[in-house]
């Protein structure tokens, strides 16, 4: 992203975890802009910050400080949800303490996130708890404003809202080509093979 500053907020499950920050051109050196951070979509288990690269620019051109943030997901950290909210709430509270540096105002935070980012950004705004040990509690991670896109905000009967039969069974044929290896089949049946020239005696 080359209309953004990045920075490392965090580091967490041998991850460097980054934030993009989008500044004001005109108003650089204005203090107390308000600001907005948000959060990729993505199931918890993927995406990428860029995809409201687009919103923080647009955002900074109005005269935001706009951020979007990377947060651990499933797919390259092996993490669960509450880790994606811990980050987010992390990220908040890295914008507070840098507040002066970055010319904001720390008590006009937004936060907004789509899907996925929807909900950890929902979750940073109304859910206790979730906070890293480490860092300092005294500074609040909770934002001064919510900006949700199709949040993932009613979880707890995800599985009766699927559309798709097969995906209410314990077997899941319609998730194979999703989300098995394409190599695994080929994997599978040179083993198959070998196993049949080499019989057990």
């Amino acid at each position: 992203m080359p209309d953004a500053r990045e920075h490392v907020y965090k580091k967490a499950s041998g991850s460097d975890l980054k934030l993009w920050v989008f500044q004001p051109q005109d108003q650089a050196r204005r203090k107390g802009k308000p600001a907005i951070i948000f959060f990729f979509g993505g199931g918890w288990r993927s995406g990428t910050p860029a995809q409201f690269e687009k919103q923080c620019e647009y955002l900074a051109s109005r005269g935001m400080v706009a951020v979007t943030a990377d947060y651990r997901v499933s797919s390259r950290q092996n993490t669960q949800a509450t880790a994606c909210v811990e980050d987010g709430k992390s990220a908040v509270r890295w914008m507070r303490q840098n507040s002066s540096r970055l010319g904001i105002d720390p008590k006009k935070i937004a936060v907004g996130g789509g899907s996925a980012g929807g909900h950890v950004a929902a979750a940073i705004g109304t859910v206790k708890g979730f906070e890293a040990e480490e860092e300092d509690l005294d500074i609040s991670s909770k934002p001064d404003a919510l900006v949700l896109f199709n949040p993932a905000v009613a979880l707890a009967d995800i599985g009766k809202r699927f559309v798709i039969p097969a995906e209410k069974k314990a077997d899941m044929p319609a998730q194979i080509d999703r989300w098995m290896p394409k190599d695994l089949d080929a994997k599978a049946n040179k083993k198959v093979e070998e196993a049949a020239a080499d019989p057990a005696p």
